[in-house]
């Protein structure tokens, strides 16, 4: 059986359950060397690889296969994570290792293998300038899909997004109520000004031979000759019948009808 690793220039194999790197250069030579073969990983790598197409995976860890079980399928490729490495390196024919150009401190170092050296195949690969815009990487955190609280590839467990057509409706339902709400009050509101406008109107537009006081209430009379404010109430003479009402003036000049 034969091994392959990727390590950066400070010995690390992982972060965050993926790559600290972007490489599409090894990606390529990982699938040249590989393709058709039967792949044996742990299980926290398998969970953070992309659908590897054309190649088996034998799966070590809970849920899956002891390695016992995986050995017994006789896999041509042991592909990670660290634990498995070291627990078949005494298996290993050839060892095939990239070295990538890049100096990002990961959380998993790579094994030693230095009494494998004389199996050893190295190769040299340079990170990537920018990143595929399909690939869950940052500078920070490297490949760190398995972080995420979403879905990051077509293999992750599905998810419920909201019904957004029935938060738009309740939504815009609200949003309706508040305004109609507030058109009603505008409503009323200028319905009422409209009201104290033509009321003082009435009331300034009449005859009247004497200099209104703020505050005081005042008759208004309709007479053949026009409208007529005066200081007598419909009580106290015989002109009552024809008071259209009793008026207050206040402190903006406002007349309001009693």
């Amino acid at each position: 059986m034969k091994a392959i690793i990727a390590k950066n220039l400070k010995n690390f194999i992982g972060k965050n359950g993926g790559l600290p790197w972007s490489c599409k250069a090894d990606l390529q030579h990982f699938k040249k060397l590989t393709m058709g073969s039967k792949l044996l990983v742990g299980r926290n790598t398998y969970e953070s690889l992309p659908k590897l197409s054309g190649r088996t995976l034998i799966v070590v860890g809970t849920g899956y296969n002891t390695l016992e079980e995986a050995l017994k399928q006789k896999p041509d490729w042991v592909i990670g994570g660290k634990k498995l490495y070291e627990s078949t390196m005494h298996l290993w024919t050839e060892l095939h290792m990239s070295i990538i150009n890049d100096e990002t401190i990961g959380d998993v170092d790579c094994p030693e293998i230095d009494k494998y050296k004389d199996y050893i195949h190295l190769y040299y690969f340079d990170v990537d300038d920018k990143k595929p815009d399909n690939v869950v990487w940052d500078k920070e955190s490297g490949y760190d899909a398995n972080t995420k609280h979403y879905p990051t590839n077509l293999g992750a467990p599905s998810f419920d997004l909201p019904n957004i057509s029935l938060v738009k409706t309740a939504a815009g339902k609200k949003m309706i109520d508040v305004f109609e709400r507030e058109k009603k009050e505008l409503i009323d509101k200028a319905k009422k000004l409209q009201d104290e406008y033509e009321t003082s109107m009435l009331v300034w537009e009449s005859n009247m031979n004497f200099e209104p006081i703020v505050g005081h209430t005042y008759y208004l009379y309709k007479f053949e000759k026009g409208n007529t404010l005066s200081l007598i109430s419909p009580d106290e003479w015989s002109k009552g019948s024809l008071c259209i009402g009793a008026f207050t003036l206040n402190s903006e000049n406002k007349w309001l009808k009693q």
